[in-house]
């Protein structure tokens, strides 16, 4: 029964990933990429989403988020399956501190036993504040005077 409960919430955090990824992407089909920025402390960072179709049904996420000049970007691989309206990630590379300073959370990353419902909460979490925060690229605006 307890196996259930966890496999129950996993698949409820999947749905509700799909459904934060719908709202920024919303057609996976004929956006191959988009790039928009979040504000982190005094700056904005972009943060970049390429699509790739796997079949009529399934598409690859790429999402990546340059932090700093410094350190790698992070970058979210994210398996999306249009008929279960799911979302999961299936990978997350250059994770660092810099991502928790951006997003306040009672989560404790690294000590947890199941890294998969790690990457998705956090995932879930990220999303959450990229449809707060987000905004248009500044480099794509156009000028209000001329």
């Amino acid at each position: 029964m307890k196996e259930y409960l966890k496999l129950k919430n996993l698949h409820s955090l999947f749905e509700r990933n799909f459904f934060l990824l719908n709202s920024l992407v919303v057609d996976f089909d004929k956006i191959k990429k988009k790039v928009f920025e979040i504000p982190i402390k005094d700056q904005n960072k972009k943060v970049s989403i390429n699509t790739t179709k796997l079949s009529n049904y399934t598409f690859d996420i790429e999402l990546n988020i340059n932090i700093n000049a410094v350190e790698e970007k992070t970058t979210f691989k994210v398996r999306v399956y249009l008929e279960a309206k799911m979302a999961e990630v299936i990978s997350l590379q250059g994770f660092h501190n810099n991502l928790i300073d951006i997003i306040p959370t009672v989560q404790k990353f690294g000590f947890q036993r199941d890294e998969r419902t790690q990457w998705n909460k956090f995932l879930n979490e990220f999303l959450e504040f990229c449809s707060k925060e987000g905004l248009a690229e500044s480099d794509n605006l156009p000028a209000r005077f001329q």
